[in-house]
């Protein structure tokens, strides 16, 4: 009888470890999913931010071509950065709707954008 209880006690040991293995598994499997997503979603903020400095940076350069140039045809590709601004921003304050100090820093790069556009226009009014 006694070699029946260590049988039966080392199976019910291997089935432990193995339920401990497969547990262990699937808590790493969903560990790396949500690394992944960390991961993905940093990417798409970084991009949307790179693409409101490019939106910038265009208009900028409209302004500095007109002024250069004189020519009105450089104002549309200011006026269709200036178009573009407001949403981007506004998207990327959605995607970072959970961190509170973003939508800090969000808010202020819409309040210091509309002022560089009011300078901006300015210079083309002229």
């Amino acid at each position: 009888m006694g070699q029946k209880r260590i049988i039966a006690a080392s199976v019910a040991l291997v089935v432990l470890v193995a339920l401990l293995a497969v547990a262990l598994g699937v808590n790493q499997l969903v560990s790396v999913r949500q690394s992944r997503a960390i991961v993905s979603h940093s990417r798409d903020v970084i991009e949307a931010t790179q693409n409101v400095e490019n939106l910038m940076l265009s208009a900028e350069g409209g302004l500095r071509a007109f002024l250069l140039n004189r020519d009105p045809r450089f104002r549309s590709g200011y006026q269709n950065a200036v178009a573009r601004l407001p949403p981007a921003i506004d998207r990327i304050r959605r995607m970072v709707a959970d961190n509170p100090d973003q939508i800090r820093r969000m808010d202020a790069l819409r309040r210091l954008s509309v002022e560089r556009m009011r300078t901006m226009d300015r210079y083309f009014q002229l």
